[in-house]
């Protein structure tokens, strides 16, 4: 009898641990939960039950894609689950951990916007002046993308200011938060 209690009660145990990463249970991660219960998922392994539950819950069949490349000649090998329906990309390492995801506003052809509330009170429409405003100086910045790695945020704008168009938040990323030094 204490063995059968023992057991369920370790079941319960893991079933309550198992929700972290998006919703408990089977229940669907209300829109303005979903960043924040994304970037739990930072790290955690693509084949893990975390992982499978984000999949799970963000829905429709995703579609993985492969790269090898990298930034200035070098090979990184890398693969995505993009829901384009969701305007919605999750990246992994080679190690197969998710180590950013995207949340596509001006999205490339293949994808929809992403129609969810944004994280740090962002919005739709907002350009660098409004970015600042709520975010603060970024740690690193160039014309089109910022980086705030003590949030673990990156926003991208659709042009640079020096074209003469406005520029606005056209995708926001996610990664590790790295702590200022």
């Amino acid at each position: 009898m204490r063995t059968g209690m023992f057991v369920i009660s370790l079941a319960v145990l893991g079933a309550a641990l198992s929700g972290a990463c998006l919703g408990q249970d089977n229940a669907v991660v209300p829109p303005e939960q979903l960043w924040e219960r994304l970037r739990v998922c930072i790290g955690k392994g693509h084949l893990t039950k975390k992982l499978h539950k984000a999949r799970t819950e963000l829905g429709e069949e995703f579609t993985a894609t492969y790269s090898h490349a990298g930034v200035d000649g070098t090979i990184e090998t890398r693969f995505w689950h993009m829901w384009h329906s969701r305007g919605l990309d999750m990246r992994f390492d080679e190690e197969s951990r998710l180590d950013y995801f995207i949340l596509y506003l001006e999205p490339p052809a293949t994808h929809k916007p992403y129609s969810f509330p944004l994280p740090a009170k962002l919005e739709r429409g907002d350009g660098p002046a409004q970015v600042l405003h709520k975010l603060g100086e970024p740690a690193e910045k160039t014309d089109l993308q910022w980086l705030y790695p003590d949030r673990g945020l990156s926003v991208t704008f659709d042009v640079k200011p020096s074209e003469g168009a406005k520029p606005k938040v056209s995708h926001v990323g996610a990664n590790a938060v790295k702590p200022k030094k």
